[in-house]
């Protein structure tokens, strides 16, 4: 069996990868990850198995925190 390929959900903390995430599935209200308004919802990385869907998905922690730009 050949493995599918696997999207990888990266980004900055608290910046909706896991929203992203629930987009990209056939049916969203399965989803088990926990979104949020404050960083640190995704811990561990999640893999989500799609066997209907061409590719599988990996939602990630986030890395840093966003900044604003100084003005």
């Amino acid at each position: 069996m050949v493995d599918k390929p696997s999207l990888l959900i990266i980004g900055n903390s608290n910046v909706g990868k896991s929203s992203v995430t629930k987009l990209l599935l056939p049916n969203p209200r399965k989803f088990k990850g926990k979104t949020g308004k404050q960083p640190g919802s995704t811990l561990l990385i999640k893999p989500i198995k799609l066997p209907q869907m061409p590719y599988d998905i990996l939602d990630l922690p986030g890395f840093g925190y966003m900044k604003s730009p100084s003005r």
